[in-house]
């Protein structure tokens, strides 16, 4: 697999998703879908 560098909002979500929130709590807080966070998540394993 490719490794690449993360875009600022990829490194914004998964830095809240370390803290512990969920992604319904990360869309919230960021003003997206959950789908949207869901996808960010999913592209960054």
């Amino acid at each position: 697999m490719l490794m690449r560098d993360l875009s600022p909002r990829e490194e914004e979500i998964v830095e809240l998703c370390v803290e512990g929130l969920t992604n319904d709590a990360i869309a919230i807080k960021l003003g997206l879908s959950v789908g949207t966070v869901n996808t960010y998540l999913e592209c960054n394993p």
